[in-house]
């Protein structure tokens, strides 16, 4: 297989599985929210992607203006503030995501990363253990188990989680480098320094790319095969700064949600009656993401990779 199928073919891996937790908010969600909060939803996500968070933020309590208030803009404003690391603005908004999905392991995974950052470990474990319960999959979960133990004084229950998470992932880069460094501090370098050794190798793209989790991707709505009634088109052309690697083009509007698989050569949409975009997506196949938002209909447009965020 050539290089540039192996990289759509991951890309479209990936973008599936940032959506794939669509699962666990109650069904029927997006359907029971306006063509107008859709389109606010898909800038709010967008501008969040754009670094613009003030932005989002007014978007997203737009939103939750509504009530019952949809349940996806609020993962999604607790998610954001977690991202700024602002955890006591996120803390009230991720308590209440995991009030209303008591088995949803994201929900429950934010709320413990967020009680991490306010340093209450009891309450993380608390939070994190039951996500592990839910998805015992994702290795993110015990790593951020390993961090809640260590942090209240638990080193052999920080190990355990950490060895889980090598058994999960065992190219994940932080955990290769905690528990090396723990074993070495407590004298056992012989086990220490092949994990060490391996940290070492990995290449800082590698490393950052290891860490990633799907629970922290935006919970977006799945594509809708809307049949269109008009002659709206966009043409867009993906430039990443890896020629050979694919892209997957997003096009977002109200309930319009089109995706496809993007080489070096521009891809078209038919937009039926739609005038404007919400928001144009791109995933590059290094897992960052360039946004553009509020795009008119009927023209060709280049999204570059020089302008990408990673969530």
């Amino acid at each position: 297989m050539t290089r540039s199928f192996l990289g759509a073919a991951a890309l479209l891996l990936l973008a599936g599985s940032a959506r794939a937790s669509v699962a666990e908010i109650p069904p029927g969600s997006w359907e029971s929210l306006s063509e107008e909060q859709l389109s606010l939803h898909h800038k709010a996500v967008a501008h969040w992607g754009l670094g613009m968070y003030e932005t989002a933020a007014r978007e997203f309590e737009r939103l939750l203006e509504a009530r019952p208030a949809p349940v996806m803009a609020i993962v999604n404003a607790g998610m954001m503030r977690l991202s700024q690391r602002k955890y006591e603005e996120a803390l009230p908004f991720l308590r209440q995501a995991a009030g209303l999905l008591p088995e949803s392991p994201r929900a429950l995974y934010l709320l413990g990363k967020c009680l991490l950052g306010l340093e209450k470990w009891d309450e993380a474990i608390g939070a994190l253990a039951r996500a592990a319960r839910l998805d015992s999959r994702e290795p993110a979960i015990p790593l951020r188990l390993a961090e809640a133990y260590f942090q209240s004084g638990r080193s052999a229950r920080a190990r355990a989680e950490l060895r889980r998470v090598l058994e999960l992932r065992p190219d994940d880069a932080a955990a290769l480098n905690r528990l090396g460094l723990m074993l070495e501090r407590e004298g056992r370098r012989k086990e220490a320094a092949p994990l060490l050794e391996r940290f070492a190798e990995l290449g800082k793209r590698r490393a950052r790319e290891s860490g990633r989790c799907r629970y922290e991707f935006p919970l977006e709505e799945h594509p809708a095969v809307v049949p269109p009634s008009g002659g709206g088109w966009l043409e867009i052309r993906a430039v990443g700064m890896d020629k050979g690697a694919g892209s997957v083009v997003t096009v977002q509007a109200g309930r319009l949600i089109l995706r496809r698989a993007a080489g070096a050569k521009a891809v078209r949409f038919a937009l039926g009656g739609k005038s404007e975009i919400d928001a144009i997506r791109v995933d590059w196949a290094d897992g960052t993401h360039s946004y553009r938002v509020g795009v008119a209909a009927n023209q060709a447009v280049v999204v570059e990779e020089v302008s990408a965020h990673v969530w």
